[in-house]
């Protein structure tokens, strides 16, 4: 979609996401090595009662569902963006996560009228219903040529 396509209040929801555990083990053991991610047998006494994703995999898992919507990502330059990042609830092998996107803001980039900024607010929930992450994403995106020249 071009920037002045987007809609500010308009929600997108997207496909779902099922979380293996094999997934949080390769990525932890790559990125992110901490036993609450990597070792059951230590974690299956602990705090959560077995091991959760990273949130970093989680966020990596909720901006690919946003990418998937391709009519949000036709006319996307890049990312400028990331705030107001909270991991609120651990998120568990065979979760099943699904993306709520909300356009929050939309700016026109000055000086260069060709192109302007739109915030999106995601919120990822499980299977249950359950926020699991919220964070605000915001990227530039093309404007559309026919419209700049009308």
């Amino acid at each position: 979609m071009y920037f002045d396509e987007f809609t500010v209040g308009y929600v997108y929801t997207t496909d779902s996401y099922l979380v293996s555990k094999e997934e949080i083990i390769a990525f932890a053991s790559r990125y992110d090595p901490q036993d609450n991610h990597m070792n059951e047998q230590k974690e299956k006494n602990g705090p959560f009662k077995g091991i959760i994703a990273s949130g970093l995999l989680t966020l990596g898992i909720a901006t690919k569902l946003g990418i998937k919507l391709r009519s949000m990502t036709e006319n996307f330059i890049c990312g400028v963006g990331c705030d107001d990042v909270r991991f609120l609830q651990p998120v568990y092998p065979s979760d099943m996560l699904t993306a709520h996107i909300e356009v929050v803001e939309c700016t026109p980039h000055s000086p260069k009228n060709d192109r302007g900024f739109v915030s999106f607010l995601y919120k990822i929930k499980n299977q249950r219903g359950k926020v699991v992450l919220t964070f605000r994403l915001t990227g530039l995106h093309e404007r559309d040529q026919s419209l700049l020249h009308a």
